[in-house]
Order: C-alpha cells, then structure tokens, then sequence
C-alpha cells in the first residue's frame, strides 16, 4: 500500500485580477491570481495533497516572482476557511513533496502552517497566505528544474505531542472546510 496522500482535488488553471488589498504589505502591487480549486476541501485529520497544473503563462509569472526578494511576490491563498469547532491540530502545508518522503518542517519543501484557533465557525472569509518564495527558490537551488514542475501542495496534519515526543491519542477531528485555494503573484508597478 503506497503512503503517498490521496490527490484530492484537482487545481484548475485561471487568470483574474485580485484586489491589491488581499496581500499584507502596502498594496503598491498589481496581483495576479495564476491558479484555484476548482471545488472546497475537506480537512479531516488526514494527509491530502493538491496538483495545481500550470500554463505557460502561469509558470512565467511564477518564474518572475521567483526573481524579487518580496516573500509576498508569490503566495498560496486559501480562502473561506471555516470549523465546527478548533480540531485540535494544524496543518503542515508542503510543495513539491516527492512520492514517500516523510514531512519535516525543517526541510526545503515546508511552506508553513494552516493552524485553527482564533475565529469562530462561521466567519466564512477567513483567509490565510503563505509564501512559496523561498521554498521553491530553495528547490531550484537543490535540484535545477523541479520549480518548473507543476505544484503540489501537501497538507500534513500534527496534533498535541506528549512530553515523551510521542503524538496524543488522536480524538475524533472534527472537519475543516476551505473554500478555495489560490495561487496568487504580485508584480511591482512600473
């Protein structure tokens, strides 16, 4: 049995204008959506993995992100982030994770974290960014020609750990909806 995650949605490619509101920072970018869900996500305490397949256009944008030193000059969006209740855990996000390899946090393919604390179920619109600059930077500096490859975001679930480093007996999770997941770039105005 392999212990690679299920592909559980498939990204569709699509190119709009996005609010220059939507990054941190001051706005002084034009913002270009590159790729999104074509359907929500389920969260349920297991690993799940997403392809976004690029088009030419796409990758050229991303290729230019990957040239400024802004971290906000390319970033995962996911958006319309709601929970009954906190599950009790965050989510590990990932890019380009090879077939096998075990998630580590310390590694070049680690994005960030998806954590759930804070707003209550039913703020609809939560948002969270994290930037895919400086782990795709590092990918292409460890092995030339992987940033060219289409994404793959791993989601990985970790829970409470206990004193002896051992993972807390998992309780019932209970689901985590997103709305989309966006691949969004922001070019400097000339």
């Amino acid at each position: 049995m392999s212990t690679r995650p299920a592909i559980a949605s498939l990204l569709v490619v699509t190119v709009a204008a996005c609010s220059a509101d939507a990054l941190p920072g001051k706005g002084s970018e034009a913002q270009t959506e590159i790729a999104a869900t074509a359907e929500p996500l389920a969260l349920t305490g297991q690993p799940i993995e997403h392809s976004i397949p690029l088009d030419p256009e796409a990758r050229g944008r991303i290729d230019r992100a990957l040239t400024r030193e802004d971290p906000r000059a390319l970033v995962v969006r996911f958006e319309g982030i709601d929970w009954e209740r906190s599950p009790g855990l965050h989510y590990e996000v990932y890019v380009n994770l090879p077939a096998g390899a075990k998630p580590d946090p310390e590694g070049p393919h680690f994005v960030g974290n998806l954590s759930f604390f804070g707003p209550q179920s039913g703020q609809k619109d939560q948002v969270e960014e994290l930037s895919l600059v400086a782990p795709l930077r590092e990918l292409a500096r460890r092995d030339p020609g992987t940033e060219r490859t289409p994404l793959t975001l791993t989601l990985a679930p970790r829970g409470p750990v206990l004193v002896e480093g051992e993972p807390a007996p998992q309780l019932a999770v209970p689901k985590v909806s997103i709305r989309r997941v966006a691949v969004v770039t922001a070019d400097p105005k000339n």
